[in-house]
């Protein structure tokens, strides 16, 4: 991936978060699921609140993504995001093979 590319998924993500609360609202995690635009959960009584926004997508197996998260705002989040999702396939192929020097033997 060139820097430029993750330079402009930055972007992306910024844009995002800078949406009015009810565009991001449209993306919510609802009950019981980690997937979604939201805070963290609270998981225990003890745990420690971060109240920072997420969007927690998953973007792999392709049979899991749940694209009703992908949000439509900014026009090209969606593009953007299968092109860093194409972009991980290609290199976990790459860091996977068995002609790649730094695999475990």
């Amino acid at each position: 991936m060139t820097a430029s590319f993750l330079d402009q998924l930055h972007q992306i993500a910024k844009q995002f978060f800078a949406l009015p609360i009810d565009e991001k609202q449209k993306y919510a995690r609802t009950a019981g699921d980690m997937e979604g635009y939201g805070n963290d959960p609270v998981l225990s009584e003890g745990q420690t609140l971060d109240w920072t926004d997420r969007l927690f997508l998953t973007l792999n197996p392709e049979d899991q993504i749940k694209i009703r998260f992908w949000s439509e705002n900014p026009e090209n989040f969606r593009e953007t995001l299968n092109e860093y999702t194409r972009n991980l396939a290609v290199m976990d192929e790459l860091l996977s093979s068995s002609s790649n020097p730094w695999r475990s033997r």
